[in-house]
């Protein structure tokens, strides 16, 4: 079972490399580079399907695999659709090998990140002592602040004091 920071990981690793990717291989395939709006759509896809993939428990590389493919492909087709121009029935080899690489070597590289993470805070455990029982002290000690007034100010003295009204009926 995967620990909170090794799904992050895994949602952020899969994010990231989905959009370096697909924008890499779209430019790289003849697609233009992508406007501040595509790149905008390609981050937003991207990100939603590595949350998606760091919500999952314990993934499998294919599942990984396909994570990668589906983030590419959505973000492929994002790019396309905010560039204007749909390609054609013939895909280019560049692009396609770029993508199929990517996904595989890229779900090996992030499986393997997650074991070598879980491996070092497993040692990290082992060979570094955690922190001793912390006492507990039963006895409870609130201080008490007592203000007493030695000598009554002036202003008070005089409010109180002589006949209330006017000024003229005195």
């Amino acid at each position: 079972m995967a620990s909170d920071a090794n799904r992050v990981l895994r949602g952020a690793s899969v994010g990231a490399l989905s959009a370096i990717v697909t924008a890499a291989a779209h430019g790289a395939g003849g697609g233009a580079l992508p406007s501040e709006a595509g790149a905008l759509l390609l981050v937003v896809v991207c990100t939603a399907i590595g949350c998606a993939a760091a919500s999952m428990r314990g993934i499998s590389r294919t599942r990984l695999m396909g994570a990668l493919a589906a983030a590419q492909a959505l973000g492929h087709l994002a790019l396309s659709a905010m560039a204007g121009h749909p390609h054609s029935a013939t895909v280019d080899n560049r692009m396609l090998w770029a993508h199929l690489v990517a996904v595989v070597a890229g779900a090996y590289l992030i499986d393997a990140a997650e074991r070598g993470s879980r491996w070092a805070v497993s040692t990290l455990r082992r060979v570094v002592p955690g922190p001793g029982p912390v006492p507990i002290d039963r006895t409870v000690r609130v201080p008490v602040t007592v203000y007493r007034v030695t000598r009554t100010p002036q202003l008070v003295d005089l409010s109180g004091t002589g006949t209330r009204g006017p000024p003229a009926a005195t």
